[in-house]
C-alpha cells in the first residue's frame, strides 16, 4: 500500500510539473499576442516580449547563481552558467545601455565573463565532473534545449531571408520579428523552467 502510494504521488508531481510547464508555453503565443494585437507596437525594444526575456533571464541567472550555495560540490560549473545568463541578460538590454553608448553593453558583458571564468579557473575542481554529471540531469535538458531554441534555432528559423521567400510582396518585418522573438521567448521559459526545477532539488536528487 505505502509503495502504491508512493507511485501515485510520484505520478502526480510529474504530471503537475508537465501542466505547469504546457502553461507557461501557451502563455509565449499570448505574450506575443498581447504586444501585436492588442497594444498594437509589435515585438519592440521595449515591449512586453522583450521585458519577459529580460525577466526570465535575470531570474535564471539569480536562481542558478544562488544554488552554489546548496551545490558546493558543483560551484565553479554553476557560476559560470550563472555568469552566462547575467552576460545574456546584458546583451537583451542593449537598447538601454546604447543609450550611453552604442554597443556599451560589450563591456559589462566581457566584465562578467571574466570574472566568472577566473572564478571557475580558481575551482576548477568543480567545474568538468560536476558539468558532465549535471547536464545529464532533467533540470539541465530543459536548460540545454532552451538555450539552443535561443542561440541556434530561432536565429535560423527567424531569418529574414527565408520568410521573403516564402512570402514574396507580402513579406514585412514584422512577421521576421514575431517569428524570432516568439521562438527566443519559448527558449528563455525552458532556461528559467530549468533553473527554477533545479533550485527547488535537493542536492543529488537526480
Amino acid at each position: 500500500m505505502r509503495n502504491a502510494t508512493g507511485s501515485f504521488s510520484g505520478l502526480a508531481a510529474v504530471v503537475l510539473e508537465y501542466l505547469i510547464l504546457a502553461v507557461l508555453m501557451v502563455a509565449v503565443p499570448l505574450v506575443v499576442a498581447l504586444d501585436v494585437l492588442w497594444l498594437e507596437h509589435g515585438v519592440r525594444e521595449d515591449s512586453v516580449t522583450e521585458f519577459a526575456q529580460a525577466g526570465l533571464l535575470l531570474l535564471s541567472a539569480l536562481l542558478i547563481g544562488l544554488s552554489v550555495r546548496r551545490h558546493t560540490e558543483a560551484r565553479g560549473f554553476l557560476v559560470l552558467v550563472a555568469g552566462l545568463f547575467t552576460a545574456m541578460f546584458i546583451r537583451e538590454a542593449d537598447a538601454y545601455f546604447d543609450l550611453i553608448a552604442k554597443g556599451s553593453w560589450l563591456y559589462p558583458a566581457l566584465a562578467v565573463s571574466l570574472l566568472v571564468i577566473v572564478y571557475a579557473f580558481r575551482q576548477r575542481g568543480t567545474v568538468i565532473a560536476p558539468m558532465v554529471i549535471n547536464l545529464q540531469t532533467k533540470s539541465f535538458v530543459y536548460i540545454v534545449i532552451g538555450l539552443i531554441l535561443v542561440v541556434l534555432f530561432s536565429r535560423l528559423f527567424g531569418t529574414g531571408q527565408l520568410w521573403q521567400e516564402v512570402m514574396g510582396a507580402d513579406f514585412r518585418n514584422l512577421y521576421k520579428s514575431i517569428i524570432q522573438e516568439g521562438l527566443e521567448l519559448l527558449g528563455y521559459v525552458l532556461i528559467c523552467f530549468g533553473s527554477v526545477r533545479f533550485y527547488l532539488q535537493k542536492p543529488g536528487s537526480e
